[in-house]
């Protein structure tokens, strides 16, 4: 699968990148932009007119997630039940 359009950038501590809509479109509504609770960091919510696909832009790089989702992040830590 390739995605049309990214760039990538860094912002804060953070690699980003923007990619366009999985449609292909480049084109976008912003939604709403809110703060993660882990890092503070402000990210900004996109709908494609087209397909409308929701999606951070920019967005984290995959090797910056961890950042995010550190190991002590609670839905990684849902006890099993007896």
């Amino acid at each position: 699968m390739s995605i049309a359009a990214t760039q990538t950038g860094t912002t804060a501590e953070y690699a980003t990148e923007t990619p366009a809509c999985l449609c292909g479109r480049t084109d976008h509504n912003r939604v709403r932009t809110a703060r993660d609770d882990v890092t503070g960091a402000m990210f900004t919510y996109l709908r494609c007119p087209g397909c409308g696909l929701e999606r951070l832009s920019p967005r984290p790089v995959i090797e910056a997630m961890g950042q995010f989702y550190p190991d002590a992040y609670s839905p990684f830590n849902d006890p099993t039940p007896s």
